[in-house]
């Protein structure tokens, strides 16, 4: 039971701190300072915030109960970061007045964002195979 405890301890150490170290990286390179949005209540940014971290955290998951150390987790994380960037990039480009739109609160942005990323998190996490 304490070496599973240790071994609890080490998986959920590291991949917190990966979501935390996800979080400033991610926001880091939007076009748009997220955190204060969301701080003022845009709910648009929560949202899109919100799906964000789901579908990092899917994988992180998927790697952890796939994967066969801690390390391997570590670099399926830094993976999911990069692919939830890209589907940010991709609903960016899509959308036309994204950023204007996000900024402005309107809440179907946020919502597009969010559930892509989603969506994207999950096909991420199921083509983790062992």
């Amino acid at each position: 039971m304490l070496a599973s405890l240790g071994n609890y301890l080490a998986y959920f150490g590291t991949t917190l701190g990966l979501l935390i170290l996800a979080v400033f990286v991610y926001v880091g390179i939007l076009p748009y300072d997220e955190i204060a949005l969301v701080r003022r209540g845009n709910v648009a940014a929560a949202v899109a915030l919100a799906g964000t971290l789901i579908g990092y955290a899917v994988v992180v998951y998927s790697a952890t109960i796939h994967g066969v150390s801690l390390l391997e987790t570590a670099m399926w994380s830094a993976i999911s970061l990069v692919v939830q960037i890209v589907a940010f990039e991709i609903v960016n480009f899509s959308v036309s007045d994204f950023k204007a739109g996000m900024e402005k609160g309107e809440l179907s942005y946020g919502v597009v964002l969010g559930a892509f990323s989603i969506a994207v998190g999950i096909i991420n996490a199921g083509c983790i195979t062992p």
